[in-house]
């Protein structure tokens, strides 16, 4: 007879997005987020944990990018950023991060409210490479920014400036 602990039986656990969609996840897995870790730590018995600030696209990837890293940490990005994307990052990375800019920023706003540092960096990163040496039009357009005021204008000309003196 072989007895099994508690602790020998990965417990999954059911995250819930904005728009309702349940996504499963190993609790290994999901230790990769403070805010998950801290969740199954104060309320083990829970199974779902709802997460509004996340809609269920988004969810998918973050399980996506919390299982890989499950049993590892993610490499270092390369600083400073290299002109190409794929040059400061593993390939895994690169190929995960992709070029939609929408699905970047929900990933952005979602990695920090989980509280996954390294994938808020890498995401941040793919930003800051996509903006390197482009006009504030062209910014504007591909995030789909409508109007700046005078202090976002005169910040975003100060990152610019910044990014192309540091490449």
């Amino acid at each position: 007879l072989i007895l099994i602990s508690k602790m020998d039986v990965e417990k999954t656990i059911k995250m819930k997005s904005n728009d309702g969609k349940l996504v499963s996840i190993s609790s290994k897995a999901a230790m990769k987020s403070g805010l998950l870790k801290g969740i199954m730590q104060d309320y083990p018995e829970d199974s779902e944990i709802p997460l509004n600030a996340v809609d269920g696209n988004t969810l998918e990837k973050i399980k996506e990018y919390l299982v890989h890293y499950k049993d590892s940490d993610p490499a270092q990005i390369k600083r400073p950023l290299k002109k190409e994307f794929k040059d400061s990052v593993d390939e895994w990375d690169s190929k995960f991060i992709g070029d939609d800019t929408n699905s970047i920023l929900a990933l952005i706003k979602a990695a920090n409210f989980m509280d996954i540092k390294p994938l808020l960096e890498l995401s941040a990163a793919k930003v800051a490479t996509i903006v390197r040496g482009t006009t504030t039009e062209t910014i504007r357009k591909t995030f789909e920014i409508t109007e700046l005021n005078n202090s976002e204008k005169d910040q975003l000309e100060e990152d610019k400036t910044y990014l192309e003196k540091n490449p």
